[in-house]
């Protein structure tokens, strides 16, 4: 028997006759993973870390062998067989199946008409939508596949013959665009094409709402413009028309004193370097996530998050498309090489809509040149950004001038990137030692206060010592450094815990105003603000964060999830978990949430999967330390937790 999988508008396998095969989500993510592969085959650890991402091994092999128990038994059962399983690998076993991705044609330009005929039938809607993909891996693995459609659609649409004025033709190349469009709403060659079609009918009118929806559309979801190509392409066909707005850089739109909070800003990725391993990729890493941070300080430029750049680093080039996705205009570029002794950072600053380039250099980043590779890179970013943007808030950098304290800095970040209790101390020694010879450095100052707080959140003993310190180090960040967002966002954080809401407001209030793009200080504003029993404006905040970081944590989906939930809006609070690349930490909320859904079977067994993680576990201990402002916030907490079956 030979199988079906299609990949669009969802994912289904069905067999000869078009009856749906029932196949897990994991086991279509695999099918559809497997086909895109040149191999056709991936070996067991690799595909566990695909579908469940970074958890831990032990675990992760488990969830594996239980999945691939259940595909083998259900291809016995029905005696078909799609996936074929080895030793160490997994196969797909082409024979077997029949995939709507091996039928797009791989060169449009062949034949464009018969491409585009095919390309639309196939590609009903994005590929894999509504499919939960639970690992950073998996889910860049779709964006690469979704930009690729993407790009070869417009591809055929721009090869077509516009000589060829038949109605047939001309109706195929509009639904093609129409589709385009689908996947692809601000797509500039579907506009075109459309544009000149609806022209060349005589069309006037429709081409003329086309535009005014476009020209709409994007000025009021990202301030900006439209493309020149288009403005150019409305002002040859309607020659007599009232002049058409002329397009706007994007810089024309950012915020200056006295606009809108609401103006769009350019934004700005800076990608770190890829290369090499080891210290030398610790240190070159961190140096270019420290930098983001400080440049997130800038009101006049929006700076994408470190994790998100760090994943779209991972993209295989080119990554015009996934720049688009993320409404990128500038990206910094960077790689890495050893020569000799020193370490050589290279970066290149490009607009990406215009794919030119700014400026490049190369930056020593060894120990004792550090601390001014540091200042030139932000100092070269500033300027060639945008001439707006507030320069002073830079020269308040702090200018340390013993360089190993600056490289004990950086290590003590990169280790901070894990959350286990080795590495939280690794990066506490780190910090320390930064501080042995920079005594006032507020950035270390502020790592030490982050890995405390954030002990007494592993190690859950209640250690008030730790929160007290960390309190302290926090305090002595803010008076080093008034004018640096770190300190107040750590002492935000700690007087979370301690209990102490309207300081922790106040804190992260002053933090943002310091740094209005960095994600991670707003998210844990937005965090602090579920536990101050403000649910609504805690979902302005991390929406906005996950804006600036789209490819977030999971903290930041929990986050999300603990507000809807304390809105009542428990199918959406679940849905917000599902996003996680790891849930097992949000199982109590998920449990809580479908308690109060009357989902007593769904609740009880993500209870006992609780139970099983956190065996100590009591609903009225865990709430008397849990810091919550308003009495009902937490017995609408327990209410949920009482209803999924925990004593």
């Amino acid at each position: 028997m030979v199988l079906r999988l299609t990949t669009f508008s969802g994912a289904r396998l069905t067999d000869e006759f078009g009856r749906t095969i029932t196949f897990s989500e994991k086991g279509l993510t695999t099918l559809a993973y497997l086909s895109t592969t040149r191999t056709r085959r991936v070996s067991r650890t690799e595909l566990a870390e695909f579908l469940w991402g970074d958890a831990d091994q032990s675990n992760l092999l488990g969830n594996l062998r239980q999945l691939l128990a259940r595909i083998r038994a259900r291809q016995n059962a029905d005696g078909f067989e799609v996936l074929g399983f080895e030793d160490t690998d997994v196969v797909l076993r082409s024979e077997g199946l029949i995939c709507d991705l091996d039928e797009l044609p791989r060169d449009v330009t062949v034949d464009p008409m018969a491409a585009i005929i095919k390309m639309i039938a196939l590609m009903t809607g994005e590929f894999l939508a509504g499919i939960a993909l639970d690992s950073q891996k998996a889910e860049l693995w779709a964006v690469s596949e979704r930009s690729r459609h993407v790009s070869q659609l417009a591809a055929a649409i721009t090869a077509a013959p516009d000589e060829d004025g038949s109605a047939a033709n001309t109706d195929v190349v509009r639904k093609a665009c129409l589709c385009l469009l689908n996947l692809d709403p601000f797509n500039t060659t579907a506009h075109r094409v459309l544009l000149g079609s609806y022209a060349a009918a005589g069309q006037r009118v429709q081409a003329r709402a086309l535009f005014a929806r476009y020209q709409d559309r994007i000025r009021s979801e990202f301030g900006v413009a439209p493309e020149p190509e288009l403005v150019d392409l409305m002002r040859d066909l309607f020659p007599q028309s009232p002049a058409v707005a002329r397009p706007g850089k994007v810089e024309d739109s950012v915020q200056k004193p006295g606009l809108d909070s609401n103006t769009v800003l350019p934004r700005l990725l800076i990608l770190p370097p890829q290369e090499l391993s080891g210290n030398a990729a610790a240190l070159g890493g961190a140096l270019i996530e420290d930098v983001t941070v400080a440049l997130c300080q800038a009101r006049t430029v929006a700076v994408v998050a470190p994790y998100t750049a760090r994943q779209i680093a991972r993209v295989p080039e080119p990554r015009h498309e996934t720049y688009a996705r993320h409404l990128v205009c500038y990206a910094f570029e960077t790689s890495l090489r050893q020569d000799g002794e020193d370490l050589l950072l290279f970066g290149g600053l490009a607009d990406v809509r215009k794919d030119e380039l700014i400026w490049a250099e190369r930056f020593n980043i060894a120990a004792g040149n550090l601390s001014h590779s540091y200042r030139d890179i932000v100092r070269n970013l500033v300027v060639a950004v945008t001439n707006q943007i507030e320069r002073h808030e830079f020269a308040k950098i702090a200018n340390i001038t013993a360089p190993d304290a600056y490289q004990h800095y950086l290590l003590g970040q990169f280790h901070l990137r894990k959350l286990d209790l080795m590495h939280l101390r690794r990066a506490r020694k780190m910090f320390r030692a930064s501080l042995q010879t920079a005594p006032d450095f507020p950035n270390a100052l502020s790592g030490l206060a982050r890995t405390e707080h954030l002990e007494w959140l592993v190690t859950a003993r209640g250690d008030n010592e730790l929160l007290l310190s960390s309190e302290r180090h926090a305090r002595r960040a803010i008076d080093a450094d008034p004018g640096n967002a770190s300190g107040y966002h750590q002492l935000g954080v700690t007087s979370l815990y301690r209990a102490d809401f309207d300081e922790s407001v106040g804190a992260f209030d002053e933090a943002e105003k310091r740094a209005p793009s960095h994600a991670d200080l707003i998210a844990d504003y937005a965090d602090t603000l579920v536990h101050a029993s403000d649910p609504e404006l805690a979902l302005e905040k991390i929406e906005k964060a996950i804006d600036l970081n789209p490819l977030c944590p999971d903290v930041y989906w929990w986050t999300a999830a603990g507000a809807n939930y304390c809105l009542g809006k428990f199918e959406t609070a679940l849905k917000y978990v599902g996003k996680m690349d790891d849930q097992s930490g949000a199982t109590r909320l998920a449990a809580a949430c479908w308690g109060m859904l009357g989902d007593a079977s769904k609740a009880k067994r993500l209870m006992r999967k609780t139970m099983k993680i956190y065996p100590d576990f009591e609903v009225d201990k865990w709430l008397s330390i849990m810091p919550v402002k308003d009495n009902w916030h937490k017995e609408h907490y327990r209410e949920g937790l009482k209803r999924a079956g925990f004593k």
